[in-house]
């Protein structure tokens, strides 16, 4: 079909919002970025990365990250920032184990890729483990991980090759609906007259989406424990001798390059405090160093390198929020949980949408739903193994 050129600002420059924008500056149109801080700077930053479909619900969403997962595979593999190497899932006690069946059992009704794998599998595919002989474990073989910091590159060089502009440390101070467009003004006194703005600022997505009177609720990253924040831990480097994801009881893991690994306890997370400096030494960082040491060979020296409360960009449900504001709004929301695995998928279907091809796929997740005044909102939180 043929596409009229608009002029596009997407405000927020994450793994969403270069996706997003380059996508759209493919199909032809003019798009300035605006990122308050740098690229990267915000939930990016500081995201596990897991790329799957695994534990996804309901149907609608797991289908959502499907694309995502399958998008990863067809643009990034053989890159540096996409690594496919598959998700080993290790329960240790009877719920964990439960809940892995249930899953699978789930999963596989879908067609998704699983296989349980016994003790001696498990070790000759990940050497690095130490496991009992009479272990069994589930093996998802289509899963990985991404590097941010390489895939935000990736999204940044098809910024440029697509002609899109990213303004840096550039925060949005206003945005005022003009004819069927907008004015957005930044703290700079600059002015941007635009046809559309595509709102990519995740946890902050209920401040910008305030500034048109319709905020649309995200969860709090500053409730202690809540489903907003979870420790992250990273390691120095160590020859532990491990490829995959792995998703223990009692910890998750994954490669974080250059021999460094990535902790993660969703079941430790129940008094992290995004408002709190947390210590190397801290008694949640020590925890995670301790138990990293006894599930792997050679992983005795590992101390933690860093540490930090990771912030989910999460709506208040729990699930995506993506589309227009209103039917007649200026402005197009994007915000989600995911949003790695999403990036990819949303910088497409999104591009779509803006040119006039409504996308079923997002039928399920518009933002209307979450602006109702009267409505009460609970997100699951993540507190199980395997969860995010």
């Amino acid at each position: 079909m043929s596409r009229t050129r608009s002029r596009i600002a997407v405000i927020g420059a994450g793994v969403v919002g270069l996706s997003v924008a380059a996508e759209l500056g493919r199909r032809g149109h003019e798009v300035v970025v605006l990122e308050a801080g740098t690229v990267g700077s915000g939930t990016s930053s500081t995201s596990y990365a897991w790329i799957n479909s695994n534990g996804k619900s309901p149907r609608e969403y797991y289908d959502l990250n499907l694309r995502g997962l399958a998008l990863m595979h067809e643009q990034g593999g053989g890159s540096d920032w996409f690594v496919g190497s598959g998700h080993l899932e290790w329960p240790v006690d009877a719920a964990h184990a439960r809940d892995l069946e249930t899953r699978v059992a789930r999963l596989e009704s879908y067609g998704y890729p699983v296989e349980w794998l016994d003790s001696a599998e498990a070790r000759r595919r990940a050497p690095g483990l130490r496991m009992p002989d009479d272990q069994r474990v589930a093996f998802f073989p289509s899963e990985g991980y991404v590097h941010p910091a390489l895939l935000l590159v990736e999204l940044f060089r098809r910024c440029g090759r697509a002609g899109v502009e990213v303004r840096e440390r550039t925060p949005v101070a206003a945005i005022e609906p003009q004819g069927e467009g907008a004015i957005v003004r930044t703290t700079d006194g600059a002015s941007l007259e635009v046809d559309t703005v595509v709102s990519c600022v995740g946890r902050w997505t209920e401040q910008l989406t305030g500034m048109l009177g319709s905020p649309v609720p995200m969860v709090s990253t500053a409730e202690v424990g809540g489903a907003g924040v979870g420790y992250l831990a990273v390691t120095t480097p160590v020859p532990v001798d491990f490829a995959p994801l792995l998703s223990h009881t009692g910890l998750n893991v994954r490669p974080a390059g250059g021999g460094r690994f990535l902790l993660q306890s969703t079941v430790l997370d129940a008094d992290a405090d995004s408002a709190r400096r947390y210590g190397l030494d801290s008694e949640v960082a020590t925890t995670l160093r301790d138990r990293f040491r006894a599930l792997f060979r050679h992983a005795g020296g590992a101390e933690i390198e860093s540490f930090v409360v990771g912030q989910r960009a999460m709506p208040a449900d729990g699930w995506p929020a993506v589309g227009r504001l209103a039917p007649d709004s200026p402005l197009y929301v994007v915000a989600t949980h995911s949003g790695v695995t999403l990036s990819l998928a949303l910088g497409d279907w999104v591009a779509r949408e803006i040119d006039g091809e409504e996308q079923e796929a997002l039928r399920t997740f518009r933002p209307a739903r979450l602006l109702d005044p009267a409505a009460r909102f609970a997100a699951p939180v993540p507190r199980l193994p395997g969860q995010q």
